[in-house]
């Protein structure tokens, strides 16, 4: 593997005093003291080691850019999403690529929901699609495509009064109604 290759000769030759080529990021000096720290992974399997679930550390890549607050909102609504209503007015000061990337994660949890009453995500999705009327839409065509089977009767009176405000958007269905 090609990360085993890497801890290896990263690790032996730091060790023996010889100098090690690396590209970025990996040519900074904290990857170098850390390699010759013991003990030796090359030989590890640390995937088992190293996982981290979705659900208890969603990735934010610099492709994001998320600005703190954006951030800090993202936690709170993936760790408290029950709490999402407090939030909203911070929530409309976010600009739209920001607002797009906390509904994409919201969305890629609530994915793992398998019933649909009143999970406490849509909580949280709901609050983002008040605040941008594109979200709405986004959480409109989600919910749609939940199979039937995990729709349960209590999601109506949830969403009725959200289905009424502006930035909910109805999604025709294969008639077109």
């Amino acid at each position: 593997m090609e990360s085993q290759r890497f801890l290896s000769t990263g690790k032996r030759r730091p060790l023996r005093g010889e100098a090690v080529q690396r590209k970025p990021p990996w040519d900074d000096s904290f990857i170098t003291e850390w390699l010759r720290l013991p003990p030796l992974l090359g030989g590890a399997d640390l995937r088992g080691a190293l996982y981290v679930s979705r659900e208890h550390a969603p990735l934010i890549t610099p492709e994001d850019r998320l600005s703190a607050e954006a951030a800090d909102l993202l936690e709170g609504l993936l760790e408290h999403p029950e709490m999402a209503g407090s939030i909203k007015d911070r929530l409309v000061a976010l600009p739209r690529p920001e607002i797009s990337v906390i509904m994409d994660r919201l969305l890629g949890r609530a994915r793992q929901e398998q019933e649909w009453g009143t999970p406490a995500i849509l909580e949280a999705c709901m609050a983002v699609a008040a605040a941008d009327a594109p979200q709405g839409q986004r959480l409109s065509g989600f919910l749609k495509e939940r199979p039937a089977t995990q729709i349960k009767a209590s999601i109506v009176p949830k969403i009725a009064d959200a289905y009424s405000t502006p930035n909910w958007t109805r999604i025709p269905d294969e008639t077109g109604q």
